[in-house]
């Protein structure tokens, strides 16, 4: 089995470092980190330190080239 996300809390756009993580909503609940997880998404940041539960950045892309991308502080496991 991959890799999935077990944790998940959204943050505003992101561009590095790590020190800029924002914040912008409470931790995802289970099942919206279930449908999170199989969502296709990018690794901006991995080895998070100090970020509690997370250790990645992530980047879901929107529906079209015209949406949003959302950005998220997430846990990944094996």
């Amino acid at each position: 089995m991959g890799t999935h996300i077990t944790a998940a809390q959204p943050i505003r756009p992101y561009q590095g470092p790590q020190w800029l993580i924002q914040p912008v909503g409470d931790r995802l609940d289970r099942h919206d980190v279930a449908a999170l997880s199989k969502s296709a998404y990018d690794v901006l940041q991995d080895h998070l330190v100090g970020w509690g539960p997370y250790n990645v950045v992530i980047r879901v892309d929107g529906p079209d080239e015209r949406a949003v991308d959302d950005y998220y502080l997430a846990r990944l496991a094996k």
